[in-house]
């Protein structure tokens, strides 16, 4: 087994032993950059707000460019009247 894996085995056992409090500094520069990264990228992006949070469905699927006009939709697609939906309480 290389050292890399066996690593969590000897810092259990004691063997090893990594100074997290010494590096402090280093731990909240880490910090300190995935913050600022994190801010600036949602200034320059913005929030993009999905459909779970506009409400709805997304339904997606490839067609073949085609033209049709309204009255070729009026064909396919039902009326409200001819639709009715009945959902349970």
């Amino acid at each position: 087994m290389s050292r890399l894996g066996n690593i969590g085995g000897r810092l259990y056992r004691g063997e090893v032993s990594v100074e997290f409090v010494a590096r402090k500094r280093l731990w909240y520069s880490i910090s300190g950059l995935i913050l600022v990264v994190s801010i600036v990228a949602l200034f320059v992006r913005g929030l993009d707000y999905s459909v779970e949070f506009k409400g709805g469905s997304v339904f997606r699927f490839s067609a073949p460019a085609a033209s049709a006009g309204a009255s070729t939709i009026g064909k396919v697609a039902p009326t409200s009247e001819s639709c009715s939906s009945s959902i349970p309480a």
